[in-house]
């Protein structure tokens, strides 16, 4: 089927979500290339304001606010924005290795604003190859791991 091309999430008041699935949020996305994420506010949702599912490519996220993310009953980590599943980065074919994301040295970008939201961003334990620097433009997010070169055979 593939991706859902050139989503664009702009200008939103959302509010309340409960969501059933810890995974999801007040605004998630899910094999999607080129989504736009930006001058949305998201307000007492669980878990998760922005959740960003698996196989995004190239997604950029930039001034939204989030206020407000609630906690489920569950041991699940509350974010403003979660990456919650694997393959979200700018390769359309997975076809490189990547080493997976750690969460060391990130810098929130500034016209993202969170209040009350747990952490501002969190990875899920045991996702993979996300690369979130230039591919998925959560601008700030610098310094994350390089691909691995592939070594001609």
């Amino acid at each position: 089927m593939g991706f859902l091309q050139t989503v664009v999430i702009k200008g939103n008041y959302v509010n309340n979500v409960q969501a059933n699935v810890e995974e999801w949020g007040g605004i998630s996305i899910h094999v999607t290339k080129n989504a736009l994420i930006e001058g949305n506010t998201i307000e007492n949702s669980f878990n998760n304001g922005i959740a960003i599912l698996s196989s995004n490519k190239f997604t950029k996220l930039q001034g939204n606010i989030i206020n407000h993310i609630n906690k489920s009953d569950e041991k699940f980590i509350q974010a403003g924005i979660g990456i919650r599943g694997s393959h979200n980065n700018g390769s359309p074919t997975n076809d490189y290795a990547i080493t997976t994301l750690n969460m060391e040295n990130n810098v929130i970008e500034r016209n993202n604003i969170f209040t009350e939201v747990g952490r501002e961003i969190h990875v899920q334990d045991k996702t993979v190859h996300n690369r979130l620097d230039n591919w998925i433009a959560i601008s700030a997010l610098l310094d994350w791991n390089q691909p691995k070169e592939r070594k001609k055979q």
